[in-house]
């Protein structure tokens, strides 16, 4: 079968990237249509799967200058693989992206995981002054691009309310639950411990601070609380600032934190706990999105501890998958009960929750490609 050449690209995420690979590029590997090239940052194991390459090319300080050199060799790779689809994933790479496609027809996709203009406006931790200058920047390269780039992938319907620019090209594929990961061992009973995981991205924004204070305070009630902290932190000030605390909290266990962390080490984590914690700090960029980690939880029917924010509680509470913790004011003896007593997932996983359910709207846009691809070569 004559297959299609794709290349999936991001700057700052790993090859393994749950989105990029277990997602995007295994439901396009698997109808063997396609050649699937993942780009992405360096990782300590190697991953295999027919009809899927990495290219871990990326390893560099996030803020050094060395960044600005990277969408250089991204260019040459593309030259390299000679894609007729990429989906890209990064500002930083948009721009050379759309240089590329303009010479050799590629079709450009451009995956939109974050709102960069809003998150930088409101979750970075730059001067405003500065962060609102590059704020605009990003926007600018965006709009630069538009014209330009054939579809849009939206990992969040709200983005399509934030950026209506993106709309008449926009196609929603949330980032919901896919499992392809066998368990390597069964749950194991921890000594009458309770214990609560943290997972994937660290940061303030994502409540890691005041996470820390509540189980601190729950563990001096009830000693048999424990959590574990597991992923990624990308501001150095804020993993100091919690390895700090954390020297004095030996019930927390931080894994990771200046070390991307393979997906599989995360489910297994999820696996291995009692509850999931959700905390977000609620701004112009978060409220608009759900996290990931919600449909983690739900998909290995881990209870979540859960903010009163009702596009997330209602949805965990609508499915016996949570308990909703006012973490400015919790009452811990309530809170122990609850959580030792209530029957979670009393009517099973909802399907909702599984990237099945948005998958068929990347195959069918595919497949549209697939057929012109075809007619093309026909014709000619």
């Amino acid at each position: 079968m004559n297959r299609i050449s794709v290349v999936i690209a991001s700057l700052l995420k790993p090859v393994d990237d749950t989105r990029m690979f277990e997602k995007l590029g295994f439901s396009l590997a698997q109808t063997n249509k396609y050649e699937i090239n993942i780009i992405g940052f360096s990782i300590k194991k190697n991953i295999f799967h027919s009809n899927v390459r990495t290219f871990p090319v990326f390893r560099f300080n996030r803020t050094g200058f060395s960044r600005l050199l990277q969408p250089l060799k991204y260019l040459g790779l593309l030259f390299k693989v000679k894609p007729k689809v990429i989906i890209v994933n990064s500002i930083d790479l948009l721009l050379v992206t759309l240089f590329y496609s303009s010479i050799t027809r590629t079709i450009f996709i451009y995956d939109v995981q974050e709102n960069y203009y809003r998150n930088i406006m409101h979750n970075s931790l730059l001067p405003f002054p500065v962060k609102n200058k590059i704020a605009w920047l990003v926007r600018l390269n965006e709009y630069i691009c538009h014209p330009f780039i054939h579809h849009y992938l939206v990992a969040e319907k709200g983005y399509l309310d934030e950026m209506p620019f993106i709309r008449k090209k926009g196609i929603l594929l949330r980032n919901l639950y896919v499992d392809h990961f066998k368990s390597s061992a069964k749950k194991t009973k921890s000594n009458n411990k309770i214990r609560i995981l943290y997972s994937g991205t660290i940061a303030d924004v994502y409540g890691i601070f005041q996470t820390i204070h509540f189980i601190d305070q729950f563990h001096r009630q009830y000693p048999e609380i424990e959590m574990t902290i597991i992923g990624y932190c990308a501001h150095q000030t804020t993993l100091k600032k919690i390895r700090v605390l954390l020297a004095d909290l030996p019930f927390i266990r931080l894994t990771g934190g200046d070390q991307l962390i393979p997906h599989e080490q995360i489910i297994e984590a999820i696996r291995n706990s009692d509850f999931g914690i959700i905390n977000y700090e609620l701004n112009p960029a978060t409220i608009n999105c759900f996290p990931t980690r919600i449909y983690e939880y739900m998909g290995n029917r881990l209870p979540v501890l859960i903010q009163p924010y009702p596009p997330w509680s209602d949805f965990c509470l609508q499915h016996d998958a949570g308990i909703e913790v006012d973490f400015d004011s919790p009452d811990y003896d309530a809170l122990i009960l609850e959580m030792k007593n209530k029957k979670f997932y009393s009517h099973g996983i909802p399907d909702e929750i599984f990237w099945k359910e948005d998958e068929p709207r990347l195959l069918d846009l595919f497949d549209k490609i697939y057929q012109n691809h075809l007619f093309k070569k026909t014709s000619n």
